[in-house]
């Protein structure tokens, strides 16, 4: 698909103002409320970011790697609920990484667009650039599609460039408290170090690289009191950075609960992981020597 070109609110004779925010050609206005709850609460629910004529350009790519048609390489199809020795048609938190590298037709797609300006918006102006996608879908009934508790940094390396991320999670499908949607920790993201987290482990005795995907942190019972829930509509999204603790819950509802995760970063860091290798890809070594980290030091402890 062809980049679209943005349009600025100057030039769009139906911009909203930016006390209501709203879509504005290719672009989608944030509100100053918008801004303040992410930089205070580490996310932010941005209704209406695409307009259901507009949700075929991701919906029908994601359906193409749900139904096997398109196949990520290696590690990059995995089950992030933690469990091993399932096939993909298995898998309850179906997770396909980088999309966009495995079909190139979405680059360049009306969320992609959309979801830069948000991006730009709400780190105040800075260079972001698209680290990594995700496609997740949460299969109909299944009671261990829990997503867990975790800080998105725990994943990637510490590197000393500006961290500040945006990421961006559009609900494919109306996503609730039965079909397990986001769930936040607000003002984790200010706290002035990473949670410990260690690796899931659901197949007890197994842990290697070929078995677990996913990190989890603990929750006090003070945090467990202060989480909140965000229900949010198709077409919504959800944005938050890099430290604010997050997770969902199962999917026991009778349908799918899908999502696509576009992620941005500055580009600078972008540009520093990339020269030492770190792609996201789950078959990055750099990634993977990150992630057993975790396990190295739980074992030490």
């Amino acid at each position: 698909a062809a980049r679209r070109v943005p349009m600025s609110a100057s030039t769009s004779p139906n911009a909203p103002s930016s006390l209501e925010g709203g879509i504005d050609g290719d672009e989608y206005t944030v509100t100053p409320e918008m801004i303040a709850a992410f930089e205070r609460d580490g996310y932010v629910h941005i209704p209406g970011v695409l307009t259901e004529a507009e949700m075929a350009e991701v919906e029908e790519p994601m359906m193409r790697f749900i139904k096997g048609e398109v196949l990520p390489e290696g590690k990059d199809l995995c089950d992030m609920s933690g469990a091993v020795d399932r096939t993909p048609d298995e898998y309850t938190v179906f997770n396909a990484m980088l999309p966009r590298r495995y079909l190139p037709s979405m680059q360049g797609n009306v969320f992609e667009v959309r979801a830069a300006s948000i991006a730009r918006q709400l780190t105040r102006g800075k260079d972001m650039s698209i680290d990594y996608d995700q496609l997740l879908a949460k299969r109909p009934g299944s009671p261990d599609s829990i997503f867990a508790w975790h800080q998105d940094l725990a994943y990637w390396p510490p590197l000393e460039k500006d961290p500040a991320t945006a990421t961006c999670w559009l609900a494919i499908d109306d996503s609730t408290v039965a079909n397990g949607c986001m769930r936040f920790l607000p003002g984790s993201n200010k706290e002035s170090t990473l949670r410990k987290h260690a690796p899931v482990r659901i197949s007890k005795g197994r842990m290697d690289e070929e078995s677990s995907h996913a990190l989890a942190t603990q929750l006090s019972p003070s945090d467990e009191a202060a989480v909140r829930t965000v229900e949010i509509k198709r077409g919504d999204v959800t944005v938050h950075d890099q430290r604010v603790v997050h997770g969902s819950g199962p999917n026991n509802s009778e349908g799918w609960r899908r999502a696509y995760v576009l992620a941005f970063r500055t580009s600078e860091m972008v540009e520093e992981e990339r020269r030492l290798g770190f792609s996201h890809s789950h078959n990055d070594e750099f990634n993977w020597d990150a992630f057993h980290a975790w396990q190295e030091k739980s074992d030490a402890e």
